[in-house]
């Protein structure tokens, strides 16, 4: 199976996954940054983690297929290919990021030692993927990647009849077989995954169904656990995921500010704090929306 990396399902104007994750965190915010504009970047040092993380993740994803095409022969060491790609990756993206590194006063052989640490269970995983290829079909070179399961990053989906487009981390491909993987650097909770991963995930199984009816399932890769966790959807989460559609669109179409979360805890980090709790902002706003709505409605 051949994908480009996109994957378009026509649409144009739609509600993004991250869109709707948002509605069902908290309504209010989704309000103020689609409705009114209100739109701050999180602190770096809380993104930079997530960055990094990411970037090497994709770099590994799109070399690889180079480096399993340089194995020709049981000589080679598939770890420690592994492990320099990794290793370059890593190196490639800290220099790319060398700015953020010294506004955060980050020293980059530091951050380097610290981080190379983080890809060796991925590294491992991957070894013995190629290494049962190996054993099973006594293939090398271009013969042996044909045999591997492929990884495809930063893969664009939309539908236009649900109204929704997302991007996903990663989609692992094997023979007809589409699976969805998304990559979250922190921790993972005791069981299963978190509300929000799991409406994620769910998400893109109902984008990519459109094309490809057999996907039922995806996975939350907790980086920081080295932790896989399946995500099976069910007709509940289907209609979750419908109904977060509707609620969202008909929230986005009015011009009715939302009462305030009512779980405090989850205003603690939220980047528009600030502005969500200046009223004299937030009305003053309100007023220019409406202002932009009438004349354009006399236009």
């Amino acid at each position: 199976m051949e994908l480009a990396g996109v994957i378009l399902v026509s649409g144009e104007k739609m509600l993004s996954v991250s869109d709707i994750l948002t509605y069902n965190y908290c309504q209010r915010k989704l309000f103020l940054q689609k409705v009114l504009g209100i739109v701050e970047k999180a602190p770096r040092e809380i993104t930079f983690s997530g960055t990094i993380k990411h970037a090497v993740f994709e770099y590994a994803t799109n070399q690889e297929q180079v480096m399993i095409c340089s194995i020709l022969d049981d000589s080679a060491d598939v770890f420690v290919l592994y492990k320099q790609l990794f290793a370059k990756g890593l190196r490639f993206v800290l220099l790319r990021e060398k700015k953020i590194l010294e506004q955060l006063q980050k020293n980059m052989i530091d951050v380097y030692k610290e981080y190379i640490l983080l890809f060796d269970d991925a590294i491992t995983e991957k070894t013995a993927v190629v290494l049962r290829a190996i054993k099973e079909f006594h293939v090398y070179g271009n013969d042996l990647w044909e045999k591997l399961p492929k990884i495809q990053a930063e893969c664009s989906v939309s539908s236009s009849s649900l109204g929704l487009r997302g991007v996903i981390d990663q989609l692992e491909l094997f023979g007809e077989q589409v699976v969805p993987l998304e990559l979250k650097t922190g921790k993972a909770p005791k069981q299963g995954v978190y509300e929000q991963h799991q409406l994620q995930i769910a998400a893109y199984i109902l984008l990519l169904q459109e094309k490809y009816p057999t996907v039922t399932y995806g996975y939350v890769y907790y980086l920081a656990n080295n932790e896989k966790r399946k995500v099976l959807i069910n007709p509940f989460m289907k209609q979750e995921v419908l109904q977060l559609i509707d609620l969202s669109q008909k929230l986005l179409s009015k011009q009715v500010l939302p009462l305030y979360c009512e779980n405090k805890q989850k205003c603690q980090n939220c980047e528009i704090k600030k502005h969500c709790y200046d009223e004299s902002y937030i009305v003053e706003k309100m007023q220019n929306m409406q202002k932009h709505s009438k004349a354009l409605n006399n236009t």
